[in-house]
């Protein structure tokens, strides 16, 4: 029981801390203790077999658990994970506004999604108020953007790997051009410190400082706010092809090692790092556990999200807080007494330091194990967090709102959402009419997008019917059909009739003839039709003439 109430005070922990810091943003940055450790198999909470039409390519997920992915095959969907009879179900959900390229990277803010597409080499956004209503926002490099990340100055970010650069651009300014935030001028690859080669994820911290995966330099860079000098945080000794980057709470660095098939998290002062995900010494273990990851995103509760795309699947790797809580029937020990013990272990390899084997994990759990005898003793008054008067608040100032509509915008279509502690999902969604759903997500109305082809105006007839108002020379019930105006046409002569987009002609098999409906005969046809008759009534007489004789 103890065991369960600790789990629990430490989730809340984690999620009171992240709201409270990170409010103005929709990603996770959790807050871990420095033992902190994850389930050694990943759960794949989702698989697609390349026959089904998409490869998981990038991931996302929300301050709500709410899990975006992509792939190249023109899919956006989320995926909802949710307790069934003591089991984790995770049903996957097609958005609409799929886009019609291939989708390279998503990210996700408080307003809406950012898609990166592939051939068209351009970034679309499509607010969650109306994900049908999507705005194109072009970058002028000719290449597509390979990762995306959007910064708490609302800045969006574009790393183009094929130009060995990142560029930025300020979402809310009315100047539209991009800025190279890292890399040559030049556009080359380069080693050097302000350069790069086919960089992959990025990530801005709250400083604004950009955090770089420098793959083909196997290195991760970081590039101060304002300056394109990078600095290397981890070096090319450890890491292989780097694909993805990202910050805890605390600014430690946990980064997708690609090349390894492994995660690594690397402390927030770059001096030293730990394998936490594909790092078991059997190395055919490994390879069944991760195998070249692309992509990674932390929920709310610090549990890690891979997109193991050799793989075609999504792994989910639990947090597993035993470690992080007391022995059993002992006291809390405090955050600081804890930190220091674990700052004097060595569950931590040095970044100069090559080896990595097991023998030192063991040590490392001895010493840690003979530190917490000599003060698990003592006692200590566990940390509870505030109670606040109002349950629809959370937080040590007990200012932030815990209601479902006042965290995400769940409705969608402009829906309007209603807290609603009856429902199971504690709020509802008053859809605008034509639509419905439990988040307003079908749009049943007649008149839908594109549905009149070829600039033809879509009107509601009623609840179920529409018309479609074509314009000239289009009919049909979508406009479809390009109007034969041959129809009922006959052009004379052994002329043929073709049909025009608004009107039609005749064009005439021979220059004897002219005319709308190649009417009109030439003089000398009709000179040589007359001398022809002339000659036929001369040898039908002479013919005659002849037999009468005879």
């Amino acid at each position: 029981m103890r065991k369960t109430v600790s789990l629990v005070i430490s989730l809340l922990l984690l999620r009171l801390v992240q709201l409270s810091s990170n409010s103005q943003v929709f990603y996770n940055q959790p807050k871990f203790c420095n033992r902190s450790n994850w389930a050694t198999g990943g759960n794949r909470i989702w698989y697609n077999s390349f026959d089904l039409g998409w490869t998981p390519n990038d991931i996302f997920v929300g301050i709500d658990d709410r899990i975006y992915t992509c792939c190249y095959y023109n899919k956006l969907v989320t995926i909802s994970c949710e307790l069934w009879y003591d089991r984790f179900i995770c049903l996957p959900r097609w958005l609409n506004p799929a886009s019609s390229d291939k989708i390279n990277s998503l990210f996700v803010t408080l307003q809406g999604i950012y898609l990166s597409e592939d051939k068209k080499k351009t970034i679309e956004f499509f607010p969650f108020a109306n994900l049908h209503n999507k705005t194109t926002i072009g970058q002028n490099h000719d290449e597509p953007c390979y990762r995306l990340f959007v910064d708490i100055n609302n800045t969006i970010y574009c790393s183009i790997r094929k130009k060995h650069i990142v560029v930025k651009r300020q979402l809310a300014s009315s100047d539209q051009s991009w800025t190279i935030a890292a890399g040559k001028n030049d556009s080359k690859h380069s080693s050097s410190p302000d350069g790069l080669n086919e960089p992959h994820g990025i990530f801005v911290d709250n400083s604004l400082g950009l955090y770089v995966a420098d793959c083909k330099n196997n290195r991760i860079q970081l590039f101060k706010h304002g300056s394109r000098m990078g600095v290397t945080v981890s070096n090319t000794t450890k890491i292989k092809c780097p694909s993805d980057i990202i910050l805890d709470y605390d600014s430690n660095l946990y980064i997708v090692d690609k090349g390894n098939s492994r995660i690594i998290l690397v402390k927030s002062d770059y001096s030293q790092y730990r394998c936490l995900i594909g790092c078991e010494n059997n190395k055919r273990y490994r390879r069944k556990s991760l195998q070249y990851p692309s992509s990674m995103s932390f929920d709310r509760y610090g549990n890690i999200y891979v997109i193991d795309a050799s793989r075609n699947q999504i792994l989910k790797y639990n947090l597993e807080t035993s470690k992080c809580v007391s022995p059993p029937n002992k006291t809390v020990l405090e955050t600081a007494i804890f930190d220091t013990l674990l700052d004097n272990s060595s569950i931590y390899y040095n970044l100069s330091n090559e080896s990595e084997s097991g023998e030192e994990y063991q040590s490392a759990d001895a010493s840690l194990s003979t530190a917490l005898e000599s003060v698990v003793d003592e006692t200590l008054t566990p940390f509870m967090p505030p109670s606040c008067s109002n349950s629809n608040v959370i937080g040590f100032a007990c200012n932030i709102s815990f209601r479902p509509c006042d965290i995400y915008p769940y409705c969608q279509n402009f829906g309007t959402c209603q807290n609603d502690r009856n429902t199971s999902r504690g709020y509802l969604c008053e859809c605008k009419p034509g639509y419905n759903g439990t988040d307003c997500e079908n749009d049943l109305r007649p008149c839908k997008s594109n549905i009149c082809l070829y600039g033809g105006t879509c009107v509601n007839l009623n609840d179920i019917q529409f018309f479609c108002n074509c314009t000239e020379g289009r009919t049909g019930v979508h406009c479809e059909t390009q109007i034969d105006y041959c129809y009922n046409v006959t052009c004379l002569n052994k002329g043929i009739c073709q049909s025009l987009p608004f009107d039609y002609t005749c064009r005439c098999t021979s220059s004897s003839f002219s005319g709308r409906h190649c009417e009109n005969i030439a003089r000398s046809v009709i000179v040589y039709q007359y001398v022809s008759k002339a000659f036929a009534f001369i040898a039908i007489l002479a013919l005659t003439i002849v037999a009468g004789f005879i």
